[in-house]
């Protein structure tokens, strides 16, 4: 099973599966996910909701980072800072990517 297929699994039942979310390259080099934008999601103006998109981000942050942690480590966001630069109306999908910025090996 691919990296990507093992971790679409591994969020069954959880928020990024609830949310729609869909892995489509994992690697410890590079997380890139999609989301479509969906009613659900969504503020009353029929924009992505802020807090879909945190957690969009977060997700695929997370996922780069537990990729990229010695085996048994846990991790947890601390901070988390977004500036909005637009919307993603209904109807439309997102595509988000995330690169770690400093990879510990063990």
């Amino acid at each position: 099973m691919s990296l990507t297929a093992s971790m679409q699994e591994k969020v069954k039942g959880l928020l990024p599966d609830l949310m729609g979310i869909e892995f489509t390259d994992v690697t410890p080099d590079k997380v890139v996910a999609q989301l479509t934008v969906r009613k659900d999601l969504c503020t009353i103006g029929d924009n992505l909701h802020g807090g879909a998109i945190m957690a969009f981000a977060d997700t695929l942050g997370a996922v780069a980072a537990i990729l990229n942690m010695p085996q048994g480590s846990r991790t947890t966001t601390i901070e988390s800072k977004t500036n909005f630069i637009g919307g993603a109306p209904l109807g439309t999908r997102i595509t988000g990517e995330s690169v770690p910025i400093s990879q510990s090996r063990g």
